[in-house]
């Protein structure tokens, strides 16, 4: 196969944590609307 540099390593790895924040940060937004909707229809 080949074989990656360090650099190029690091840059795999950026990519790749910035893929999963924002996965992460997609999932917490949406399960905060929902609780955000619950909460403002509970209120009276």
């Amino acid at each position: 196969m080949f074989r990656l540099t360090q650099q190029e390593k690091r840059l795999v790895a950026f990519v790749l944590a910035a893929f999963l924040a924002g996965l992460g940060i997609k999932h917490w937004r949406e399960t905060r609307a929902v609780e955000d909707a619950v909460a403002e229809v509970s209120v009276p």
